[in-house]
């Protein structure tokens, strides 16, 4: 079970968002188009405890689902294509391809190609890392401060949106 604590002074965005947008920056190494966020008040009034936040970029559309009330803690990233789905599991650093194919107008999944894949290097261990390579390599991290600028921004425009209702269009140059 994952039952975490009742924030009441702040939305789920601010708790979990950074993250998962650090992610999609390094991976999409861009601002988002588009961003509309909306939000569910289960108990509390002052701020919802759900919040669902859509994020446009150029060929790709990006959920994030956010709330206090899970059950079990997920910190899945699903990525779907024509081809088959690529899940990421956060939580236990697992990665697995599912591919799927119509047959006769109706999507089949090839369970037998599921591959399962474990990282062997923690994210500890990723981190040291990065720091001897800025130490002894003068390379920078890939979350400097412009990554960090960036990552902000895009929360703040999903926070924004969540307040007015509206689709926000971040500018690219923040």
């Amino acid at each position: 079970m994952a039952w975490g604590r009742l924030q009441k002074d702040i939305n789920p965005i601010l708790h979990y968002a950074p993250h998962d947008i650090a992610i999609l920056d390094n991976l999409l190494g861009t601002m988002p188009d588009e961003i509309h966020s909306t939000g569910i008040h289960i108990i509390k009034q002052t701020q919802p405890d759900f919040v669902t936040c859509n994020l446009k970029y150029d060929k790709v559309t990006v959920q994030l689902q956010m709330g206090w009330y899970y059950h079990n803690k997920v910190r899945d990233i699903s990525v779907i294509t024509d081809k088959g789905t690529l899940i990421w599991n956060d939580a236990e650093n697992k990665s697995k391809w599912i591919s799927q194919t119509m047959e006769d107008g109706r999507q089949i999944q090839h369970m037998d190609q599921n591959k399962t894949f474990t990282e062997s290097t923690s994210p500890m261990q990723r981190q040291i890392s990065a720091f001897i390579d800025y130490c002894e390599k003068d390379k920078l991290p890939d979350s400097n401060m412009e990554h960090i600028k960036r990552v902000t921004y895009i929360v703040e425009c999903m926070e924004k949106s969540l307040k007015t209702g509206e689709v926000v269009c971040p500018s690219k140059e923040y």
